[in-house]
């Protein structure tokens, strides 16, 4: 390419920018009839001040890491008052916008739907809205089909944090398409976002079954932790705790004053006098820790995954867009694999307690040194019941009880295998078990409809 040639208005000369893909694409939308993102919406970004302290669990206030699979997920969620909120105008995010990552993991997007509550966002998410003149729905399936996610490519810059920039966001090319087909794919979208609210009450309904039936009520299962009390069954706690030193690190090895909160010694006390009694995570099986495997290995397809915590949960299957594959040539020596029906911890880093299921698609796979496994003793278990047994806040405050706070959280295998659970009854666990594998099945299609939406897009611009 010549020099007369080069983007001068971006003073762009890396030579990705001018790759045979990005050439063809720009030829490709010369012969339709598109505008540029700036012509039918306004973009802006998020939040740019430092994330304020002590702040009220009232609005929600969106991260990058929040984008994903095409929809705003729900894993450790970040709030702020009211008051913050109304000083952040300029951010705000309602119905029918569109919000994109624009830092690190750049091109994750997801449009807001009818019904989320009003929010904001931090610097690294870009927010289009005042959509006009464009259909919204047909607006983001076609910045998350091939044709706009090459665009959204070929407009990254830097180098370990990659970024775009708001003005080479909005000089994106969408092709106009008749308005009938913009109306099919916002149909399409629609009944995914409705799926996917089917399945997300479907797993609330499994978890208020779950605090039920082991003597929880499910209206009092939310923990305060900014508070100095809490409420657990009726019953009224203080978080301060006075202990002897006999009392505590005599007895435990730990000085910190935070393990000796009420709140823990209350859940236990309840697992303890469970009708149906408890035991420890170790009876029922076992832990192992996870390998380190260079990134050198990583591929996009092969036989085995290698699952990290980034693709673990708090509340939803592994995320398959994010799972990475180790080169069919690697030849394994002692790393831990995990088999169908295994679980997957995350012990390290600030989501210590993210918890899946292994399912037979990533079975014989590797997991990741930030991991352990937890295999169980006895086969006939019902794996999608304790799956969710293990994310609930019984199990998951004695996880952030026991975890150590060094330069990273950690917690060990010898603190998981003494986390206590109790014993529910076979009939009940069948019955939660069941609404979870449909939530899980309303999820899938939602997301197939997704798919669908932006092949549906690719299909018909390919034509023309």
């Amino acid at each position: 390419m010549r020099l007369s040639e080069l983007d001068r208005k971006y003073i762009r000369i890396d030579s990705e920018y001018y790759s045979k893909q990005n050439l063809s694409n720009n030829y490709f939308f010369s012969r339709m009839i598109c505008k540029n993102i700036a012509e039918v919406a306004s973009v802006a970004d998020g939040d740019h001040s430092k994330f304020p302290d002590n702040q009220l669990q009232e609005i929600r206030y969106l991260q990058a890491k929040d984008i994903r699979n095409h929809f705003i997920e729900n894993d450790n969620p970040v709030f702020v008052g009211k008051e913050y909120f109304e000083t952040q105008k300029r951010s705000h995010i309602h119905e029918e916008y569109i919000v994109l990552s624009i830092m690190g993991s750049v091109g994750d997007i997801a449009i807001i739907p009818k019904g989320f509550q009003p929010c904001i966002a931090n610097r690294a998410v870009a927010i289009i809205k005042n959509i006009d003149g464009i259909n919204p729905y047909y607006l983001f399936a076609f910045l998350s089909s091939k044709k706009g996610l090459q665009q959204i490519d070929k407009q990254k810059n830097g180098g370990v944090q990659q970024r775009i920039n708001l003005d080479l966001l909005a000089n994106i090319k969408i092709p106009i398409l008749p308005i009938p087909f913009q109306r099919e794919i916002e149909k399409t979208v629609k009944q995914a976002h409705a799926k996917r609210e089917q399945s997300q009450a479907l797993y609330r309904e499994a978890e208020a079954l779950l605090l039920e039936s082991i003597g929880f009520s499910p209206q009092i299962t939310r923990i305060n932790t900014d508070t100095q009390s809490v409420e657990i069954c009726g019953n009224l706690w203080t978080n301060i705790n006075i202990k002897t030193f006999s009392q505590s690190f005599g007895a435990t090895g730990r000085l910190d004053a935070e393990y000796y909160q009420k709140k823990y010694e209350a859940i236990i006390a309840l697992v303890k006098n469970y009708e149906n009694g408890f035991c420890k995570l170790k009876d029922m099986g076992n832990f192992k820790n996870g390998s380190l495997i260079s990134d050198k290995l990583y591929v996009e397809c092969g036989k085995r995954a290698y699952i990290r915590i980034k693709e673990l949960s708090f509340n939803a299957p592994i995320s398959d867009n994010d799972v990475i594959f180790i080169d069919d040539t690697f030849i394994s020596t002692n790393e831990t694999t995990v088999n169908t029906n295994d679980f997957v911890f995350a012990t390290i880093g600030a989501t210590i307690g993210k918890v899946n299921i292994i399912t037979e698609k990533y079975n014989n796979s590797f997991i990741s040194n930030n991991t352990s496994r937890f295999r169980l003793k006895n086969k006939t278990h019902n794996y999608f019941f304790y799956e969710l047994l293990l994310r609930s806040f019984v199990v998951q405050e004695q996880i952030q009880r026991e975890f150590t706070q060094t330069a990273q959280p950690k917690i060990s295998n010898e603190s998981l295998e003494n986390i206590i659970i109790p014993l529910v009854d076979t009939a009940a666990q069948e019955r939660i078990a069941g609404l979870i594998q449909k939530s899980f099945a309303l999820r899938q299609a939602s997301e197939s409809l997704l798919k669908e939406a932006k092949a549906m897009v690719e299909r018909e611009i390919e034509k023309i």
